[in-house]
């Protein structure tokens, strides 16, 4: 490589004379790396989720669009037209048959009678992010009795349980293990377990949900700390 020479006080120093030509090789390479962690797309049947440091600041729609790098922002990009189904009372195998989970089928009606019912639920994510909106839902059932007990999602399960837990009566739950869901129900008659689907995978959580559904609450020196919560 070429170097000058130069006189700093009674010394002679070689400085190396920069090559002006990588200049454009380096711009590129950086337009190249900018476009990467800056640019990204979302199909037609998904939207984006923009985190800003972890917090959800904003939703994009289908196309192609621009965020800061990460770690300052990150997307998700669920498909919010995507029908996703809950299998209850049976599961299906990968041979194409299926196998009955008595737990979650049996039921005690009304009049005292015992069902038999198999079902399967099905939706669609509708909005990504008001996940408030959910559990006042959800929440509301329980309080005019349409329902004795709910199950709540969002990314880790907390945003969840802290907008059920501000309403009297209610007692969610955030789950992450069987013995933890057992006790939240025989200790602390939970009606409303949450789960994070970011931490935990499906299998898990329909785990957790037949075990919630199938723990009664063993009330005795319990109810009255329950009492004691409201």
């Amino acid at each position: 490589m070429a170097a000058r020479r130069v006189m700093v006080g009674d010394q002679e120093v070689e400085i190396p004379d920069f090559n002006f030509k990588v200049v454009p090789i380096l711009l590129v390479l950086f337009a190249i790396w900018f476009l990467y962690v800056t640019v990204y797309s979302v199909g037609p049947d998904e939207v984006g989720v923009i985190r800003t440091f972890g917090a959800q600041t904003r939703v994009e729609g289908s196309g192609i669009n621009i965020k800061f790098p990460a770690p300052i922002e990150t997307v998700v990009k669920p498909k919010v037209t995507e029908v996703k189904r809950i299998e209850i009372g049976f599961r299906t195998l990968k041979n194409g048959q299926y196998r009955s989970v008595e737990k979650e089928s049996l039921m005690l009606t009304g009049d005292e009678n015992i069902v038999d019912a198999e079902m399967i639920v099905q939706y669609k994510i509708k909005d990504p992010v008001d996940y408030p909106d959910y559990a006042s839902k959800v929440t509301n059932d329980i309080l005019n009795e349409k329902a004795h007990k709910g199950v709540l999602v969002c990314g880790t399960g907390q945003g969840m349980a802290m907008a059920a837990n501000k309403k009297p009566g209610i007692r969610a739950a955030l789950c992450y293990s069987s013995e933890v869901t057992k006790l939240a129900r025989e200790h602390n008659d939970a009606n409303i377990l949450t789960l994070g689907a970011r931490v935990i995978d499906e299998a898990t959580a329909l785990s957790l949900v037949e075990t919630f559904l199938n723990t009664d609450f063993e009330g005795s020196r319990h109810a009255a700390r329950i009492n004691k919560i409201g």
